[in-house]
């Protein structure tokens, strides 16, 4: 009976070790997964004639950032990006300026290793915000894939809109500002990236930023009323107008 009884407990306790270990096999294999991540960092893509670009400029329980479209035979949107990472998908609202007029629209971008893949889908009107109708129903087809980059570290971010300004002696983001001047050639109106104009409060200066170039150039105040240097002059007429050796080559309001 003694040795029944001896055998049984040591069948429970080698039965219960056994168990014990397993349970313990069992925790020690499941896989931790690590959640996705943005950082300060920058991201593009570039292709002949269309580019995409983000800098995340600030991580904390948000993300924020700039974000730049510029596709080929779309308007050109460029602003700022506010979002949260859900999973391995990064949500953000994009609030910016298209052809002098601010919108917001939805955007998600798949987190992958060393890339953001855009995604899309059906999206709907609410005031000037477009919204996703179902996030649930997004597809990442890599259409657009931005790839990390290692930052411009220029003194303004010329990729997202801000020149140097030296009349207010900062960066200022242009792509707001007014007059907006459009390409003219022969007295017409084309296609082209528009130039902007700032004024010292006293309007004896003016200060006319190009497309291409990193920081304005500055004009003064004539007894004729226009602003002019060696070789460029600003008139008001209809708006404005600026001329290049008598040829006028940007206006607009």
């Amino acid at each position: 009976m003694r040795k029944i009884a001896t055998l049984l407990y040591l069948f429970i306790f080698f039965f219960s070790c056994e168990s014990s270990i397993k349970k313990q096999a069992a925790v020690v294999l499941i896989p931790e997964v690590s959640p996705a991540e943005l950082t300060l960092s920058c991201y593009e893509m570039l292709d002949v004639d269309s580019f995409v670009k983000l800098r995340v400029t600030k991580v904390t329980d948000s993300i924020f950032g700039y974000l730049n479209y510029s596709l080929a035979g779309k308007d050109k949107n460029t602003g700022t990006i506010k979002g949260v990472i859900q999973g391995d998908v990064f949500y953000g609202v994009f609030d910016f300026l298209s052809e002098g007029i601010s919108s917001s629209r939805e955007v998600a971008f798949k987190i992958q290793e060393g890339s953001l893949i855009e995604g899309f889908g059906d999206l709907e009107m609410y005031g000037n915000q477009a919204k996703f109708k179902n996030k649930a129903l997004l597809t990442f087809a890599e259409s657009i894939v931005l790839q990390q980059v290692i930052c411009n570290e220029s003194e303004c971010l010329e990729d997202f809109g801000f020149k140097k300004s030296i009349l207010r002696d900062s960066c200022i983001n242009v792509s707001g500002l007014t007059p907006r001047l459009n390409r003219l050639e022969n007295g017409a109106m084309v296609n082209g990236d528009p130039a902007y104009v700032i004024f010292s409060k006293d309007l004896v200066t003016a200060e006319v930023f190009f497309p291409k170039e990193k920081e304005g150039f500055v004009l003064t105040k004539g007894k004729d009323g226009s602003w002019t240097n060696e070789a460029y002059q600003l008139i008001a007429w209809k708006g404005f107008v600026l001329q290049k050796d008598g040829t006028p080559i940007f206006g607009g309001q």
